[in-house]
């Protein structure tokens, strides 16, 4: 899953492709009211890897799925997370849900 910055306008993806490209259609899909934006984007390949730029206002705490096609054919499709939390790096997407437990506070009920 890719996770990005809400407040940004131009965000900068990186992902796996299943071809060498480095110019592509682009479709992304608002998983909540359905709306599909389609444009086309240009990128770096380096080992499998496509890095592009996209020009988008990605609404906060909202699911999007990516797809990157190349000729017609299907080369990649992603899950993206938006969110306005700062320290992405740190972001937990269960945070306010669940909560984390550690081995430390796990306790067992044996039946007998």
């Amino acid at each position: 899953m890719i996770i990005i910055d809400s407040t940004d306008s131009v965000h900068t993806i990186s992902v796996y492709v299943r071809k060498e490209v480095t110019t592509c259609d682009s479709t992304l899909i608002n998983e909540a009211s359905q709306v599909e934006t389609s444009t086309s984007v240009t990128g770096t390949y380096d080992s499998g890897i496509f890095t592009f730029n996209i020009t988008h206002t990605f609404k906060n705490r909202r699911f999007y799925m990516l797809e990157l096609k190349s000729g017609g054919v299907l080369i990649n499709r992603s899950k993206i997370f938006a969110t306005s939390q700062t320290d992405l790096e740190k972001y937990d997407m269960n945070e306010d849900y669940y909560q984390t437990i550690s081995k430390d506070e796990r306790t067992f009920n044996i039946k007998e």
